[in-house]
């Protein structure tokens, strides 16, 4: 069951060469998290991971600097450029590529994402 969980999350997440620097419980489920489904503590279920496992964890930050919004993506993973990529809302920055100018409302573009 792990192998078919790692084998899905290869074909969302590429390219496979950054893929294998990062964690793919960080990826597919975020932080860790205790999820209790009842009043006792039998019914808790652990997901995510808590950063401790020494692989990289991506990220997009967004920001508000000088009245521009931005978005940094830590990993030039394929979903998260993806996001990105011919939106007319959307610049990228020459300097970093990596880094985008958001056009409209933050607010907008966080609920996007």
């Amino acid at each position: 069951q792990q192998r078919s969980f790692e084998d899905e999350q290869r074909k969302i997440w590429t390219p496979t060469s950054l893929l294998e620097q990062c964690c793919l419980q960080w990826l597919s489920r975020g932080p860790y998290q205790m999820i209790r489904s009842g009043n006792n503590l039998a019914s808790v279920t652990h997901r995510g991971c808590s950063g401790g496992c020494s692989k990289a964890h991506p990220k997009i930050k967004l920001d508000f600097v000088g009245g521009v919004g931005t978005a940094s993506i830590s990993h030039a993973l394929d979903p998260f450029t993806q996001l990105f990529k011919d939106d007319p809302m959307v610049k990228t920055t020459v300097e970093q590529p990596l880094k985008y100018q958001l056009n409209g409302m933050l607010s907008d573009h966080h609920e996007r994402i």
